[in-house]
């Protein structure tokens, strides 16, 4: 029985979706969307995707919603032991790391008129981009992936202009044509305390570089933190760090079912999902805290879209994926409370993620010894500003 594949495209997500499901040889039935007619807004369609975005699959019954979460879904389903994601914890988990870091790829010229600070962004992910596949055939090494599958689908809008980005940037330009043609801090730290593993905390202070150091590059070339180095292996990207603890330290747990396709699905697309929530918090509230910007009239639309349907997620549910508590969950917890810079009073609209989150806050025993001074830290940030 084929899956139904919801489907636009112009949509990058869409087409890496599909390109995984051609490359598997995974019979689909694609369906288009004409978003400009809003048949992504339907209430049908809602049912289906409550975040009412594409791409989304229907499998026997069963949706999943966010790309990547789809990717990963799809090939733990229909092709366990191919090394597209590979079943080794390492090499998952770098794998993993790289669908996190796709997702920011091309954020920053999301809008019409970027700023100078976007496009210095766009151009830095760029050259990040060209430096982690140096002088590897693909992204994680000499072996094609989902995360290969997933930032070719995303390079894609390079075609605008022509592709003249990478003119100077021969290992990404290289790559994608290689591919074209083959196309064969705080979250962390909280999935740490609930797994009550060991673990020797070096704080980084990325003010002063300490994140771009040669010692620290050769860790994570994103110079990004948080980063882990378990036992010689070093990770970055929080979302892909705490999939990596739970699968190798807590196999058993219902904290990353992995057991379970369609729960571990579920919990997988709401950690994508994630990162819109992340997004949207820095668009519509940190621009203008700390960049004294007033927010454009749409990134306000988006953080209360997104908030709705994450509101609308948990409903009557004891935690984000159900009655048990996940790594989602955790990843949640630790993007929201950045809010604590307006005294929470954002969520004032969103009774369901309110009551989820301050609830959580009492139940988990870590939540202050790791978030407690999160408010204060902001009040100091902001003070040098007024």
């Amino acid at each position: 029985m084929a899956i139904d594949l919801y489907f636009v495209t112009l949509s990058p997500p869409s087409r890496g979706v599909l390109m995984l499901a051609k490359h598997l040889n995974i019979a689909v039935n694609v369906k288009n969307l004409d978003v400009m007619k809003g048949e992504h807004m339907t209430p049908q369609y809602a049912k289906i995707n409550p975040a009412k975005k594409v791409p989304a699959i229907v499998d026997q019954g069963f949706p999943v919603w966010e790309s990547r979460a789809i990717m990963q879904y799809l090939c733990n389903k229909y092709a366990p032991n191919s090394p597209l994601y590979p079943k080794d914890i390492q090499k998952r988990a770098v794998v993993d790391s790289l669908l996190y870091f796709d997702t920011t790829y091309y954020q920053s010229l999301r809008d019409a008129l970027p700023t100078d600070f976007q496009l210095t962004t766009y151009k830095s992910n760029l050259k990040l981009m060209d430096r982690l596949i140096g002088d590897k055939r693909y992204l994680s090494g000499d072996v094609l992936t989902i995360a290969d599958i997933s930032a070719l689908a995303s390079s894609t809008v390079l075609m605008f202009n022509d592709f003249q980005d990478v003119n100077d940037l021969p290992q990404l330009k290289a790559w994608y044509e290689r591919l074209e043609k083959d196309t064969p801090c705080r979250s962390v730290l909280m999935a740490i305390k609930q797994l009550n593993l060991e673990v020797n905390i070096i704080e980084t202070d990325p003010s002063k570089q300490e994140t771009s150091t040669p010692e620290f590059l050769k860790l994570n070339p994103q110079h990004t933190i948080p980063t882990i180095v378990d036992d010689g292996f070093s990770l970055g990207e929080s979302r892909a760090i705490i999939q990596y603890l739970v699968s190798k330290y807590a196999p058993n747990s219902g904290l990353y079912p992995t057991h379970d396709l369609k729960k571990r699905a579920h919990v997988d697309r709401l950690l994508y999902y994630d990162m819109s929530i992340a997004y949207a918090i820095r668009d519509a509230i940190f621009i203008k805290i700390f960049r004294g910007v007033e927010p454009h009239e749409n990134a306000v639309k988006n953080f209360k879209n997104n908030f709705n349907v994450l509101n609308d997620f948990i409903g009557n549910n004891k935690y984000v994926a159900g009655n048990e508590l996940t790594i989602a969950d955790i990843s949640y917890l630790a993007t929201i409370s950045s809010l604590a810079i307006n005294d929470y009073k954002d969520l004032d609209e969103f009774p369901n993620v309110k009551n989820w989150f301050f609830r959580l806050q009492k139940e988990l025993p870590y939540f202050n010894e790791v978030n407690g001074k999160v408010p204060e830290l902001f009040k100091q940030m902001i003070a040098p500003k007024k």
